[in-house]
């Protein structure tokens, strides 16, 4: 089967590039998308937010990069953002409601 994750790449105000890597499983960036960004690291979110049972991961997707460039109450800066996304849902690793 096939997996979504979502890339995110902000520039800021001075010019910075800041890239986001979110899978919905909590799993680090492949060497792939560390190669395309010219990074040894990339942030990530570390929460476990798709169960294995469930096939929505594209719609997570869908809604993170909703969240980080139109949603409203956002901060602007992709790094915040990120970590308030993730801390809407509860993390699956921690929780024994999985299914």
């Amino acid at each position: 089967g096939t997996h979504y994750s979502a890339l995110y790449i902000q520039k800021d105000n001075k010019g910075v590039i800041k890239p986001c890597y979110m899978d919905s499983y909590g799993v680090a960036p492949p060497t792939e998308v560390l190669e395309f960004v010219k990074r040894k690291h990339v942030p990530y979110n570390t929460k476990c937010i798709q169960s294995l049972m469930s096939e929505v991961c594209g719609y997570y997707c869908l809604s993170f990069f909703y969240f980080v460039t139109k949603f409203k109450d956002r901060s602007g800066d992709i790094y915040h953002d990120c970590e308030t996304y993730t801390s809407l849902f509860n993390d699956l690793n921690k929780s024994s409601c999985w299914k």
